[in-house]
């Protein structure tokens, strides 16, 4: 069958688009998510990928940015239920009304946990079957007329509330032992503290496991005993900081006593970027982040001035290198000092009416190096 002229120039006119498309979100992931998400993969590697890590931010409760909207809505008709699902969970809850009749079990169940519940009460008459619909509208209904009673918190620190995974649960059916929730809960403080995060937010983390549990297993979870036996875990390994911090101590003294000149090197207890991140003044975060990540600077390149010609502009050095203040591989709190700086730079380029912009990633020949890129607004 041989194609029309004007039906191979659609064809090769969408292909375009496609890739115009996919190549948008590759730079919307890399904003959003940063440098940690490998963007040089396939869509559907990438939807995997974007779904994978905006779950974990949603465990730990960290925040993140938007997506462009104008960017997501174009894969919410995608032949991949994959690429569909990324969008399901990205687009305003406006946009998805399209979505609620999705062949995908995978991306219904998104648009279920998202959308108002008399959206996700049509849901369930449209697929009578699907009994993953079917229980996520009774847990949120039940979380409804949860929230409206008085909740029990039980404190972490004795400070910080841990909200409703602290709730006070009569649950005479619990069968799990407690060497069970004790097992559990070094895997989730194993799972969550691996990479040296300081923001872990335990009450969601514990709420999302005990309610995926009951949704998909039906198994229901005590998320008292579960908060109390990760609050044990945590307070065992307080107590081994501190008495590891007073044996340092009593270590450097001997040191600063003693003629023996071989001692070990003792790892620095303070995180420098956790303590500029704390400051209030954003000005002088800016300058200790610059300080901390040795960021050097260089000439605006001549290809840069040569897009600019005619054009009137001051800046003529730029951030282009730095480098990581340990060697434990780039943190969320690292990520979030060079956005910091970088929204710092190419705010002040804007309030000087200047072209540039920056961003920055990380060398893939060396992960302890941080590029800077320069661009043109």
């Amino acid at each position: 069958m041989k194609l029309k002229l004007k039906q191979l120039q659609n064809i090769v006119k969408d292909a375009v688009n496609q890739e115009k498309n996919v190549e948008a979100l590759k730079i919307e992931a890399k904003r959003v998510l940063g440098p940690i998400l490998d963007v040089n993969v396939k869509l559907v590697d990438l939807a995997e990928s974007i779904n994978d890590r905006v779950d974990v931010l949603e465990l730990t409760g960290r925040q993140r940015n938007s997506f462009k909207t104008s960017t997501i809505i174009k894969f919410m008709k995608h032949k991949h239920p994959e690429v569909r699902s990324m969008a399901a969970r990205l687009v305003p809850e406006s946009y998805m009304n399209s979505m609620n009749s999705d062949p995908s079990s995978k991306v219904r169940m998104i648009v279920a946990k998202r959308a108002s519940l008399n959206v996700v009460k049509e849901m369930m008459k449209k697929f009578p079957n699907d009994d993953q619909i079917r229980m996520i509208y009774s847990q949120r209904h039940r979380e409804l007329n949860e929230g409206s009673e008085n909740d029990d918190f039980l404190h972490i620190y004795d400070e910080e509330a841990l909200g409703d995974a602290g709730k006070t649960y009569d649950i005479n059916d619990d069968d799990l032992s407690e060497t069970w929730y004790e097992n559990k809960a070094r895997e989730l403080y194993a799972d969550h503290t691996r990479h040296g995060e300081i923001d872990v937010n335990w009450n969601r983390i514990v709420n999302a496991f005990c309610e995926n549990s009951r949704a998909t297993s039906l198994v229901e979870i005590n998320k008292k005993k579960l908060s109390d036996a990760i609050n044990t875990i945590i307070k065992d390994k307080d107590d081994k900081l501190i008495g590891e911090t007073f044996d340092r101590f009593d270590f450097q003294v001997l040191k600063e006593h003693s003629s023996i000149l071989a001692f070990p090197v003792i790892e620095e207890l303070i995180d420098p970027v956790g303590d500029i991140l704390n400051e209030t003044h954003d000005l002088n975060k800016v300058d200790k982040i610059k300080d901390l990540f040795k960021i050097t600077e260089t000439k605006v390149s001549a290809s840069i001035k040569r897009s600019l010609i005619g054009e009137s502009y001051r800046t003529n050095m730029v951030p282009n290198r730095g480098m990581l203040p340990h060697k434990r591989g780039i943190r969320f709190i690292d990520e979030q000092a060079l956005d910091l700086f970088v929204e710092s730079w190419n705010s002040r380029q804007i309030a000087k009416y200047e072209p540039f912009k920056i961003s920055w990633n990380q060398d893939p020949a060396n992960q302890s190096v941080i590029i800077f890129t320069l661009d043109v607004r």
